[in-house]
């Protein structure tokens, strides 16, 4: 495959005793999406992790390029305005795209504390995505997002695909995501 940005092979995770799942292989070339979907406690924000560097797989084998990783939940840092949460980017290269342009005229003047769970979460996101990077791994990145943010952050992710950027996305939200282009991962509970 050309460029992958992507890749894992054989990776089997055990925890506390249990198979989370065994031997999965995918990969992914630059510009392609891979949505890891499944029940909950199957182990898509495991994958996420492995991939990140945040949790050893039992078994297998994973490269990944460039990347960021954005949880579930990201910690909103309630002192801050919201101009300052978005130049806690540091040493990366920071990219501009239309997704920040209208998140932060959204919430723009705003103290972290004061934004609902929606607003933080697509503050997190339009941060995450300024931090140029070849890979992007984000968990359950539309909870909590209304339709219009949603439907940008799809646009978003388009255009960034045509510039040879990869997502892999662990969500129950299959649904989002259906104008993009992607492969499935499911997962089932053993």
């Amino acid at each position: 495959m050309e460029h992958e940005t992507v890749a894992f092979d054989s990776i089997t995770l055990k925890f506390d005793g249990k198979l989370l799942f065994e031997n999965l292989t995918h990969s992914l070339a630059a510009g392609e999406n891979l949505l890891i979907t499944g029940a909950n406690g199957s182990g898509k924000t495991s994958i996420l992790r492995i991939l990140a560097g945040e949790l050893s797989a039992s078994k297998g084998t994973h490269r990944i390029s460039d990347f960021v990783y954005m949880p579930a939940n990201p910690t909103n840092p309630q002192f801050r305005k919201v101009e300052e949460y978005f130049q806690l980017i540091g040493r990366a290269v920071a990219r501009d795209s239309q997704f920040q342009k209208t998140v932060l005229a959204r919430i723009k003047g705003k103290s972290m504390a004061d934004l609902s769970s929606g607003e933080f979460k697509s503050a997190a996101i339009a941060r995450v995505l300024s931090i140029e990077r070849s890979t992007y791994l984000l968990d359950e990145p539309t909870v909590t997002l209304d339709r219009s943010v949603i439907a940008l952050l799809i646009e978003e992710i388009k255009r960034l695909n045509k510039l040879g950027t990869s997502f892999v996305i662990a969500t129950n939200n299959i649904e989002d995501f259906r104008e993009i282009n992607f492969q499935e991962l499911l997962l089932s509970n053993n």
